[in-house]
């Protein structure tokens, strides 16, 4: 997948597709606060593409924040960022933001950061990338009163993560409105990725049967909702695939629209 960058004082930031994919959610926003910010590459990516509301970064340890100050300076835009040292949601105040991004952790530390912060705002946007434990985030969506409003597929080094914009309101369950959106934007990455959850789950059952743990009933019904959403997927797989076969007869690039 590209890789976005932005010219700044002569100089390029570049994002990986994972982090590109989650700025470009958050730039929906009229003010946006990225928690766990680590390195900072989302805040200075927004500030020097021109974001117009504030951006605020947080970190709960000092080393990262200070990093992110230091990526902020090199590329002049740490006027425009406010940094916080805390845990979680506790360092913003209700109406600081209208985006939260929460990116790059466990779907398990996600929810209990969001958890952690009581009752959300109403009118707040998540933007959230877990790298792991997917379905322990959608849960949380779902007893939380969020849908998701739109989702995409980002590759970041040689592996698919998937990107949520969820949004408080009553969906069809988080783990099938993630799997429609995809398969509404004919993602070609979605047959690939339901299929990688799909192995996962049975290594995950194989692994379960071979050291005698009781069956696990939640497993079980996530393995028939992931085949469920693979035969789902399947029904446009074609398309891509002579959308591909297209592109490379006739040398063009294309736009993967049918």
């Amino acid at each position: 997948m590209p890789r976005v960058c932005v010219e700044c004082n002569l100089k390029q930031i570049k994002l990986s597709g994972r982090l590109a994919a989650v700025a470009g959610f958050a730039a929906r926003g009229a003010g946006v606060i990225d928690v766990g910010t680590d390195h900072g590459r989302v805040p200075v990516y927004l500030a020097a593409s021109g974001y117009p509301g504030d951006i605020y970064a947080s970190d709960i340890n000092v080393r990262p924040l200070s990093r992110a100050r230091e990526l902020a300076r090199a590329y002049g835009v740490d006027g425009r960022i406010t940094f916080l040292l805390g845990d979680g949601l506790d360092v913003v105040c209700a109406g600081d933001a209208d985006t939260v991004i929460i990116a790059g952790m466990g779907g398990e530390t996600i929810a209990r950061i969001l958890s952690g912060a009581g009752r959300l705002y109403g009118g707040v946007s998540l933007v959230l990338q877990p790298q792991t434990k997917l379905w322990r985030l959608c849960d949380w969506l779902d007893g939380g009163g969020y849908r998701v409003a739109d989702a995409s597929l980002a590759e970041d080094a040689n592996r698919v993560y998937p990107v949520l914009l969820a949004r408080a309101g009553q969906g069809g369950g988080a783990r099938a409105d993630m799997f429609a959106c995809l398969a509404d934007k004919r993602d070609a990455a979605l047959p690939g990725y339901i299929s990688s959850l799909i192995a996962g789950a049975e290594r995950a059952a194989r692994g379960q049967a071979s050291s005698r743990i009781p069956a696990d009933a939640t497993a079980e019904t996530e393995l028939r909702f992931l085949r469920k959403m693979s035969a789902y997927a399947g029904g446009w797989d074609a398309i891509v695939n002579e959308h591909r076969f297209r592109r490379r007869a006739d040398g063009t690039q294309g736009t993967g629209e049918t």
